[in-house]
């Protein structure tokens, strides 16, 4: 697009007014030749300059019909963008708003992925029938552990391209009744829509954003990501665009987007976790949250890992799926997940507790004898993350740091 301040520019130039001060390194191309050809050869009809220039060619001719929408020697435009300052900077703001506590905010993308089967879509889903009741998500399977994470009730909005029609009705059939909500409950779905969304498209992304604003909707889950992508290749750039309209429906309505997606298949390499997101790095650059969920083969356990946050820290957790069938089917009559408390083994969190329990066994230690005990428990876990975490906390006063016999550097716990 080009920017309407040089086109009213060339209107006036055309209509004989004057150049204010353009040059033709002022304008992108094609419009650079243009203004270029007026300048060459004054003594020639501005007009006549103009109608050879667009020619037949369809890209020129689009500019040539917006140039003369122009009104000569009108003012420019306005700037559409909105520039702000420190002082906007500096104005009081509401606290953040969570509709799932530390965990899921408005407005915000997040992403729930991982391999088929693992029960992203119901693992969701469940979530989405506890916002929308406002009750509590992932209640403890053990009473003595605490895993339950508050909702805040608003509406909410499933948007199924995968499962269709019946198993969609199913789910959140014995969801719902699992956590006895009433009819009346703010949950809406829809199921294998026509038209189809397309996210690359901008007709359609500006339809889906009247929909949530004309129920209200502050959380929107899509399922899944690689069915609403139009013509964009998963694997290039073409997600950029599909990306930021997804981006651009949370921040034009408030609402958290939460968007299914899988995992890219494993290349046996020891690669960050986020790169597992299946298709183009712009996918994973665009979220706010990303979540990984895992299974083990036939198992009702799970275990859901950030791989990428913006906000709060996400630490490993941990859901068991509880569920009955209709008596004599195979129908779900009632399903709901509830809270499993697992091992901590990457998280910063999980890093320096293991430090100070390393100390709190034995100390001082010097930093090679730390870094070997916890890569000992956490050996995923990189040494120069290990080296600085435990700075961190030197820098916070939780451990000191002193130098010993042939200037060894050592760690310790701070005197009593």
């Amino acid at each position: 697009m080009v920017d309407a301040a040089l086109l009213q520019a060339l209107a006036d130039r055309l209509a004989g007014l004057p150049k204010n001060g353009h040059l033709a390194s002022d304008f992108p191309e094609p419009l650079a030749t243009l203004w270029a050809a007026l300048d060459s050869d004054p003594t020639t009809a501005p007009s006549s300059v103009f109608t050879t220039w667009a020619g037949v060619d369809q890209a020129r001719m689009d500019l040539a019909a917006d140039i003369l929408k122009m009104s000569p020697g009108a003012p420019p435009p306005p700037d559409p963008w909105k520039v702000y300052t420190l002082k906007d900077a500096y104005q009081p703001r509401a606290p953040l708003f969570y509709i799932v506590a530390d965990l899921l905010v408005t407005p915000s993308l997040n992403m729930v992925y991982g391999a088929p089967g693992v029960m992203k879509s119901m693992l969701v889903a469940d979530l989405l029938v506890c916002v929308a009741g406002g009750v509590a998500w992932l209640p403890p399977l053990n009473p003595k552990e605490r895993t339950s994470r508050a909702t805040t009730s608003v509406p909410v909005l499933w948007l199924d391209f995968d499962n269709g029609k019946r198993r969609t009705d199913e789910r959140f059939d014995a969801l719902g009744q699992a956590r006895h909500l009433p009819d009346t409950s703010p949950l809406y779905y829809v199921s294998m829509p026509s038209p189809w969304l397309d996210a690359s498209d901008a007709t359609a992304i500006a339809d889906l954003k009247a929909r949530i604003t004309r129920l209200g909707v502050k959380l929107v889950v899509i399922d899944n990501l690689g069915t609403i992508t139009g013509n964009a290749e998963e694997n290039t750039s073409d997600m950029v665009q599909v990306m930021a309209n997804l981006r651009g429906i949370a921040e034009a309505t408030g609402c958290a987007v939460i968007v299914l997606h899988h995992q890219r298949k494993g290349n046996g390499t020891n690669s960050r976790a986020g790169e597992s997101v299946r298709g183009h790095s712009s996918i994973e650059a665009s979220l706010d949250l990303a979540l990984l969920v895992e299974r083990e083969e036939h198992s009702d356990n799970i275990t859901v890992k950030s791989t990428k946050t913006r906000d709060v820290d996400v630490y490993p957790f941990g859901a068991f799926f509880r569920y009955a069938h209709k008596i004599g089917s195979k129908e779900l009559a009632t399903a709901q997940f509830l809270g499993v408390v697992v091992d901590d083994t990457t998280s910063q969190s999980a890093v320096k507790s293991e430090i100070i329990a390393a100390l709190t066994a034995r100390h001082p230690l010097s930093q090679k004898e730390l870094t070997a005990n916890v890569k000992k428990v956490m050996p995923d876990v990189g040494l120069n993350r290990i080296r600085s975490t435990a700075d961190s906390l030197v820098s916070l006063g939780t451990l000191v740091r002193c130098t010993g016999s042939q200037s060894t550097l050592l760690y310790d716990l701070p005197s009593p």
